[in-house]
């Protein structure tokens, strides 16, 4: 007559060692809350800012005139 109790005691840990698994991972994935990052405004004060900000690597100036393999590259991206 212990067989069977032998043999339920792990089953039934089991179960509830996985209940309660799930329950803290339901806890955690409800309770932790990771932060929208901060974007500022626009300058004209509507939505996030447009364009890179100054000084970023690929900024370009306007004034500064297309090389001739970004004057290719403009070409065949026209195209798309």
């Amino acid at each position: 007559m212990s067989e069977p109790v032998s043999l339920l005691v792990p089953a039934l840990l089991k179960r509830l060692l996985r209940f309660c698994v799930d329950a803290l991972i339901v806890y955690g994935e409800t309770q932790f809350c990771i932060p929208a990052p901060h974007v500022p405004a626009a300058p004209d004060g509507q939505g996030a800012l447009r364009g890179l900000p100054p000084g970023h690597p690929e900024r370009m100036p306007r004034e500064q005139p297309l090389t001739a393999a970004e004057r290719a590259l403009d070409r065949q991206l026209k195209g798309l």
